[in-house]
């Protein structure tokens, strides 16, 4: 074997999804794959990356997928990347090429990368690859029927409370308005803020309505108990990663069944979400 590593093109597609259909998830229509190799978020003018590959001897062996964004975060354009859907058959594993791959994947210095999705025994490889942990808990609320709900409104359907939000909220909502998840508008105190939320059952049975980005994290928590009593219906929990509030809060804490990686010279923990991810793009369970 001599298997070589570069960067994949779109010219790959038929190849990646070939490799991952057929060997990583085969219940997923090809349709659906094709969504790894999105480049709906990449400006018109910018370079594009999706990802790695592996050939040998012209045959494709291994694939490793980014799914890059070109956005606004805190006022500033930035590019994120979101590793998504790492495979390598078999006979190529235990030689190095899995850390090879996540280096010349997460390469580019100006864009934040993030992992969400891989196994607590891969720590060691993604620390030496140049990660660090983003999180390892979260807090949970359940619905206790005792909140005060009088000073605040919720909104469910943000679109009619579009002209009230800036510019770079707009834009959120338009670059995921055909995506499922579920966007909630935090109307109190002055201030209106929004909620981007996963919600999945999990395997035990609890719907979990997962955080993926808030506008305002402080205005979030002072409405929080309010906001789950709205939401929440019978075995559910509203849940948010602990660094996007910056405090100790008195609440449950949720160890994830995987840690959160985050690989970045320009954003700091509190400002990394998951927006723009693989796991709004393939509508996946967050971990």
């Amino acid at each position: 074997m001599s298997p070589i590593i570069r960067s994949a093109t779109l010219d790959d597609k038929e190849a990646i999804i070939d490799l991952l259909q057929g060997h990583m998830e085969a219940s997923w229509s090809r349709e659906r794959w094709v969504r790894v190799l999105s480049t709906r978020w990449v400006g018109p003018d910018k370079p594009i990356e999706i990802g790695q590959v592996v050939l040998d001897d012209g045959r494709l062996v291994g694939f490793i997928g980014c799914v890059t964004a070109d956005r606004v975060i805190m006022e500033h354009p930035v590019r994120t990347g979101s590793i998504s859907s790492f495979y390598l058959l078999k006979p190529y594993r235990g030689c190095g090429l899995g850390k090879a791959m996540m280096l010349a994947t997460t390469s580019n210095p100006e864009v934040t990368y993030t992992v969400t999705g891989a196994s607590p025994n891969t720590e060691k490889m993604m620390l030496a690859s140049g990660f660090s942990v983003l999180d390892r808990d979260r807090y949970i609320w359940r619905a206790t029927g005792t909140a005060n709900t009088s000073a605040v409104s919720i909104h469910e359907n943000v679109w009619t409370i579009r002209d009230r939000l800036p510019a770079h909220q707009r834009r959120l909502l338009e670059d995921h308005e055909d995506i499922n998840i579920r966007v909630i508008g935090i109307d109190g105190g002055g201030t209106l803020s929004l909620a981007f939320f996963s919600v999945k059952v999990k395997d035990e049975g609890v719907t979990y309505w997962s955080v993926l980005h808030l506008s305002d994290p402080e205005h979030f928590a002072k409405y929080v108990e309010a906001l789950t009593d709205h939401l929440l219906e019978g075995n559910a929990v509203l849940a948010c990663d602990r660094r996007y509030l910056g405090k100790d809060i008195d609440a449950q804490l949720e160890v994830l069944k995987a840690p959160h990686y985050f690989k970045s010279r320009t954003l700091a923990p509190r400002m990394i979400d998951h927006l723009y991810s693989e796991i709004v793009l393939l509508d996946l369970k967050m971990a």
